[in-house]
Order: C-alpha cells, then sequence, then structure tokens
C-alpha cells in the first residue's frame, strides 16, 4: 500500500513491515508454491513471529493478495473527486491515466505472469481470487451509486461496475495469456482496444443515466 501525505513514523513502520512480510510471503509462493508454504515458514522468512503476521494479514491468501485495498481505495477516490465528470467518464479517465502512468496493474512482465500462475495452481488461491473480484465489482457498485446519488442496491450501477469489471479482467487475461505464449512481445494496444470496447459497452448501458 501506498504511504499518505499525513504518514506518521508509526504508521510507516506499520506499513513497511506489512509489505516486508508479504515480500517474504511472495517470494516463498513463487518457490514452492502456495499450498507448500504455512504462515509458519512466511514468519520465519521475514524474522517475525507468527502473531505477527496473523496480526497483518487475516488468512494466508491475504499475503499474495495484499493490493485489493490500494485498488478499492484508488476507485472510491476517483469517483469522490470526478467533478463534472459523470461516474463512467471518470473511470474510463482513470483507466487511461494508469496505462499513460504505466501503472503496476497495466502491466505483464515474467513476474506478473509467475504470480498469476501460482494463483492457477493453488484452488484456495484461485477461489479466493473469484471471491474477491465479486466482492470488488460489489463494492464498485455501491461506490458508483453513491456518487450518482442513487440509492446503494441501484441495478443499474451494478449493471455498469460488472462491465467495467469483467473490461479489466478479460483484457488483462488475455494479454497474459499473449506474454505467456510471447514472451517480451508486449502489444498494449491490444489491451487497450479490450478496454475501449468495454467502456463504450457501459456508456451504452448507462444512457438516459445519471451515470454517463
Amino acid at each position: 500500500m501506498k504511504p499518505s501525505k499525513s504518514e506518521g513514523l508509526r504508521e510507516k513502520k506499520k506499513r513497511l513491515t506489512r509489505q516486508h512480510i508479504s515480500d517474504m510471503a511472495t517470494k516463498l509462493f513463487f518457490e514452492h508454491g502456495f499450498e507448500n508454504v504455512t504462515v509458519a515458514d512466511v514468519a520465519l522468512a521475514a524474522d517475525v513471529s507468527r502473531m505477527t503476521v496473523s496480526n497483518y494479514f487475516s488468512r494466508k491468501e491475504e499475503l499474495f493478495f495484499d493490493r485489493l485495498d490500494e485498488l478499492c481505495e484508488l476507485l472510491e477516490k476517483t469517483l469522490r473527486q470526478r467533478e463534472a465528470r459523470s461516474p463512467v467518464a471518470a473511470l474510463r479517465e482513470l483507466t487511461e491515466e494508469l496505462f499513460d502512468q504505466k501503472h503496476q496493474m497495466t502491466m505483464r512482465h515474467e513476474g506478473v505472469v509467475k504470480f498469476w500462475q501460482v494463483v492457477a495452481e493453488s484452488p484456495s488461491l484461485l477461489n479466493y481470487a473469484l471471491l474477491q473480484f465479486d466482492e470488488i465489482s460489489k463494492k464498485l457498485g455501491r461506490m458508483m451509486a453513491k456518487s450518482a446519488g442513487e440509492e446503494a442496491t441501484d441495478p443499474t450501477a451494478h449493471l455498469l461496475a460488472t462491465i467495467i469489471g469483467n473490461t479489466w479482467r478479460i483484457a488483462y487475461t488475455d494479454a497474459l495469456q499473449r506474454e505467456q505464449s510471447n514472451p517480451g512481445e508486449l502489444n498494449t494496444n491490444v489491451m487497450k482496444d479490450i478496454i475501449i470496447r468495454g467502456f463504450n459497452a457501459a456508456e451504452a448501458a448507462a444512457r438516459d443515466t445519471r451515470y454517463i
């Protein structure tokens, strides 16, 4: 997780400790596979107690997917600060900015491919990833509804969140498969084209609503 501007020394220490534990866990998962690594192994590698690991991560899967909160915060901030832009337009612009910044969410390289290989080889990680994708889609739906002044359960908001979420999932999965088949031959335009089509679909679904 990125540091905030008002982060104090205590918060910084906690953030760095959490990141260190996650980094050590990821290294072990890459080397031995998720199922073959225990929380005790992670604690030993990170030179902390098992209790410390548990204090930062409530379950082992969180050690691998440690940036989901950061993603939700980014989506919430984008919608909160959208000003005159519509919710869909704000999220489209966020996507364009992430590409321009070469943000980690848009990158596909050997390390990212390995990350998802570990997920694919672990039933528990794969199930956790699917559950988290569903949860993030629901959160985005509630965020979009709130941003547009609608009820949190507004079906249009959740439809749009599902379209946008699956747009990213499909584009990213396709890019990873291409990178795995042809290492080093990254074609960002292919990923962008899928995302553009997805947002066009979201805009069409949002027609005559407060979301566009």
